[in-house]
């Protein structure tokens, strides 16, 4: 009877899925990004690339940021101040409690903007932003290795945690099947 035979490669490494979101003005580092990250095995929502001709844009967004398990949010002047963006950072704090306040938004920075001049008209969306731990990019657009390392930074924290089995959790299969389920009623 045959051995079995040991398979010695790592385990490939399993990454939530990402909607990308972004103010159009920074659309060129969010195309930088989204490009990192899919070279990184991150499945992605861009939404230059990924949203349906004639779509409704709320429903683009709504369904965007329900259907993957992480929002990246580009916090830069540029962007905060876009009435899409602070749509789906509402969309994505609603979120974040109706799932028991499991961590979804994981906001980027560009600039100092969300950290000393922000200032929203809906009152509490700064803080609760800022409660988040922020990845810095800032210095990044004319420093390929800081972008790589910050790159490096939010994938490592894109990981899915493998506690039973090659698919993840049973919490994580759950929640991907529930915001599957969702968009297809």
């Amino acid at each position: 009877m045959p051995l079995p035979i040991k398979d010695n490669r790592m385990p490939k490494k399993l990454f939530q899925s990402v909607f990308v979101s972004y103010g159009v003005p920074d659309e060129g580092f969010a195309a930088r990004l989204n490009e990192s990250l899919k070279q990184s095995g991150v499945k992605t929502f861009f939404f230059r690339e990924d949203a349906k001709p004639g779509a409704k844009l709320h429903h683009v967004m709504r369904d965007g940021v329900n259907a993957h398990e992480r929002v990246i949010l580009v916090c830069s002047r540029a962007s905060l101040t876009r009435r899409g963006v602070l749509n789906e950072i509402e969309e994505s704090l609603q979120r974040e409690a109706r799932e028991g306040g499991v961590s979804i938004l994981v906001p980027i920075t560009l600039d100092d903007y969300v950290f000393k001049e922000w200032t929203p008209d809906r009152a509490g969306l700064a803080e609760a932003l800022r409660e988040h731990v922020v990845v810095d990019f800032r210095g990044t657009s004319g420093n390929p290795r800081k972008f790589d390392l910050a790159v490096a930074r939010l994938v490592s924290a894109l990981e899915k945690e493998q506690t039973e089995g090659a698919g993840g959790s049973r919490s994580e299969q759950s929640r991907s099947e529930e915001h599957t389920s969702e968009l297809q009623s």
